[in-house]
């Protein structure tokens, strides 16, 4: 699923606005994860996890990038 679509279906309206921003940490995470797979499970987590940063004012691409993989990476480690 597109970014841009958990965007238009997100409840904040504002968010709409930075796509751009929230794309750039998007494509950044999937990059550092070597995500290639659009279709992997994945992708809608890091989707989710950009959106639920920028909610709470975090709209640095690089801070989102950042935040995003760390809390993924925490995610996949069995624990």
């Amino acid at each position: 699923m597109p970014l841009r679509l958990v965007v238009a279906n997100s409840e904040s309206s504002y968010l709409a606005t930075d796509t751009g921003i929230l794309v750039d940490a998007f494509e950044a995470v999937l990059n550092e994860l070597r995500v290639v797979d659009r279709n992997d499970p994945a992708v809608l987590v890091v989707a989710n996890r950009i959106i639920a940063f920028a909610k709470t004012g975090v709209l640095d691409p690089l801070k989102l990038r950042d935040l995003t993989v760390k809390a993924v990476r925490k995610d996949r480690v069995p624990g």
